[in-house]
Order: structure tokens, then sequence, then C-alpha cells
């Protein structure tokens, strides 16, 4: 699909085949964001979706993994994904947080011009409300 014809995207017809770029990783607590750079600034990975339904995603977290991941600051998995509207999900079959292995990873879906946002499940801890939200731009190879 064409740049442009992403930009007329909702969360459920955006196509998802291709390969997109990081370009922000954003914290939000109770509807507000909190933590505009949760990866650094700028983050840095890939995620790419083929047409038979497979996907593969690799983070650097290297700017901030002293603080938060330890020794290991790439993060990656591959493997099937399902798509329901504006909700995907990634089924793990390798992941280098091997406890993950064989679970799934569901994202809903948001879109803002021709940017994808994956953003994981509400988290409700303490009387807040956390999500993460993933923010990519089609990789053009420029």
């Amino acid at each position: 699909m064409s740049v442009a014809a992403q930009a007329s995207a909702t969360p459920a017809t955006i196509d998802l085949v291709g390969m997109w770029r990081l370009i922000a990783v954003t914290g939000w607590k109770d509807g507000e964001m909190r933590n505009p750079h949760a990866m650094g600034n700028p983050p840095a990975g890939y995620i790419t979706y083929t047409p038979e339904g497979r996907m593969l995603v690799v983070l650097d977290r290297r700017e901030v993994a002293r603080d938060r991941y330890g020794a290991d600051p790439i993060f990656s998995y591959c493997g099937r994904y399902t798509r329901n509207g504006d909700v995907v999900t990634h089924h793990l079959e390798l992941c280098t947080a091997i406890k993950d292995i064989g679970t799934d990873y569901v994202r809903h879906i948001e879109v803002a011009g021709d940017h994808l946002f994956l953003c994981t499940p509400p988290v409700h801890k303490d009387g807040h409300t956390y999500v993460t939200k993933l923010e990519w731009a089609p990789d053009t190879g420029a």
C-alpha cells in the first residue's frame, strides 16, 4: 500500500504489511503522556509484517538498558500474527525473553497520518492506568 493511501487509513483498515521504523515510545498514565522518551531519544527498532502472516520485531534498548533491562539491551521476537479489526496479536515463537516464548502480545492499533501506533493493553496498578505506545513510521529505506 502506498504512503498516501496509508495516510487515510483507520486503525481497522491500515495495512500492516511491510517494514516499519520505530519513531517514539511513550508512557501514559491515566490518559496523559508522562514519559515522552520511554525507550530513549530517539529510540531504535524495526517491525516487519509479511503478507503470509509472519512478523519480526527488533528493539534496541541500549540508551535505557542499564536502568531497566540489565545486560540485555536488544529485545527481539518473531512468529505469526493475527488481526481482528483494530487489534493485532503477535504469537511469539522465538523471543529473547525466553519466558515469553509461546505467549501472545496483544496490541491495540491507533493511526495518525501514515504512522502506526501499537499500544499495550492497559495495566491497572495502585488506582492508576498505564499504557505504553510504540509509534512506527513506514520504512522507505531512505
